[in-house]
């Protein structure tokens, strides 16, 4: 079965092979990009020496909640290596995104104790607190976590990229400033590589996909919440220095998603979603007929009951 074949025609085996070729193009072109585009050194290219121990506590709170994040690297990694092992492509990636997670990690920390925001102590003893509690999968699904992971790295960006322009603009920490930028472009990347799997899914698995990506954005919620001590204190810091928040959410992360793959708004998407489950199976996302996306003459919901879903 050559990759010429109508979709349709493809079997449940044959997708996933295709799915899984693709992945594993989809990784190696990540890689080659990052060796010559994006790698870099935490000893050497963040200028350390040129951190502001003056920088306020509300964007001290924050470094220290992304440190926190980072921290369960070993929970990421491990489980979804667990559910991903035989897809190539995928398992090659979550080692190096584990690699990349890790230097995020480091130069949270080294910027929190060389600033003299936090002291070494302080640090060893945070982490022992937060290695106590456990990480575990959000969904159960290859598929969904794929969805989770391309929202959650680019709400990561968003957060990332906003508070560089804080800190660019009222802190005068240029070590900070040059480490947020450093580390939104690998999020970013993160995030594009997650986006392009979604787009084979879409080829290959329409229907389920678009269903999960819907079921994602309903129930998302970034991975702090669930560990962070001071949960409460960090979501208003940031919410209130306008980095992430609500708005933010569906303004710069949900929403930009939505349009670059086809579709104006969320509902805009569980209207084709609900639409697709009724339309023929030959039919793909490159294929949709205009009364996929046309305004709908009555509720989708109805459109699905209609027909005994």
């Amino acid at each position: 079965m050559s990759q010429e074949t109508p979709v349709s025609l493809l079997t449940p085996a044959g997708r996933q092979k295709l799915i899984e070729d693709e992945f594993l193009a989809g990784y190696m072109a990540y890689f080659r990009k990052a060796e010559d585009t994006r790698r870099w050194r935490v000893h050497k290219d963040i200028p350390w020496e040129q951190c502001n121990p003056e920088v306020s506590e509300d964007v001290t709170t924050m470094v220290e909640g992304y440190f926190a994040v980072e921290s369960y690297l070993p929970d990421y990694t491990s489980t979804m290596l667990d559910m991903i092992r035989k897809s190539r492509g995928r398992a090659w990636f979550t080692a190096n995104w584990g690699y990349e997670e890790s230097k995020h990690a480091m130069a949270w920390e080294t910027w929190l104790t060389t600033s003299g925001k936090r002291t070494e102590k302080q640090m060893r003893e945070y982490s022992e607190f937060l290695a106590e509690k456990e990480w575990n999968l959000p969904y159960d699904t290859p598929r969904r976590m794929m969805v989770y992971q391309m929202v959650q790295e680019r709400a990561t960006y968003l957060n990332y990229h906003n508070l560089a322009a804080r800190v660019e603009e009222r802190e005068n920490d240029p070590a900070l400033a040059t480490a947020l930028r450093i580390i939104s472009k690998d999020e970013i990347a993160h995030h594009g590589f997650f986006y392009k799997g979604i787009q084979i899914y879409m080829k290959y698995e329409p229907q389920g996909t678009l269903d999960d990506i819907l079921h994602i954005l309903k129930t998302f919620g970034m991975p702090a919440r669930n560990f962070l001590y001071n949960w409460n204190e960090f979501e208003e810091v940031v919410a209130r220095a306008g980095i992430y928040g609500a708005r933010e959410h569906i303004r710069d992360v949900q929403n930009p998603i939505l349009n670059a793959l086809g579709y104006e708004n969320r509902r805009d998407l569980e209207r084709a979603a609900l639409r697709l489950r009724i339309a023929p199976e030959s039919i793909g996302p490159q294929t949709l007929p205009p009364w996929v996306k046309e305004p709908a003459d009555r509720a989708a919901n109805d459109v699905v009951v209609s027909v005994g879903e």
